[in-house]
């Protein structure tokens, strides 16, 4: 059985303030280019954001953030306004992991096999199933 599951990353611009090994703090000031209110700036682990890009003087940071990490920061509202209010708004980037999952099938041993007759007319009522 194969398997997709697909990582929806978010732009995310602002104004970084700290970063340590494993995370980085921001001040969003737009989600996918929108404007989004202010809040309180937010800690971000780095396993969950890809393409740090640090702007110059002037300028915004910006990240693609995991749509997973968004949510749990509550960005929800954000996100469907996003995707209401921009007809075609689409993520900055879909990643679509494939992986094989091990196939199980049960086979019932030959003791275990019933066969059925032809004609379903000659089934007895009080076989249970």
């Amino acid at each position: 059985m194969r398997t997709v599951r697909a990582n929806i990353y978010w732009k995310v611009e602002g104004n970084i303030i700290a970063q340590t090994e494993k995370a980085v703090r921001i001040t969003i000031k737009t989600l996918q280019g929108c404007p989004i209110n202010s809040r309180s700036p937010e800690w971000f682990p780095r396993s969950q954001i890809e393409n740090l890009c640090l702007g110059g003087e002037g300028e915004l940071d910006s990240f693609e953030a995991s749509q997973w990490i968004l949510e749990q920061k509550g960005f929800v509202h954000d996100l469907e306004r996003i995707t209401a209010g921009m007809p075609g708004a689409t993520p900055q980037r879909v990643v679509r992991e494939h992986f094989d999952a091990p196939e199980e099938e049960y086979m019932p041993k030959e003791s275990e096999r019933r066969t059925l007759p032809r004609d379903f007319d000659d089934m007895d009522d009080d076989i249970p199933f």
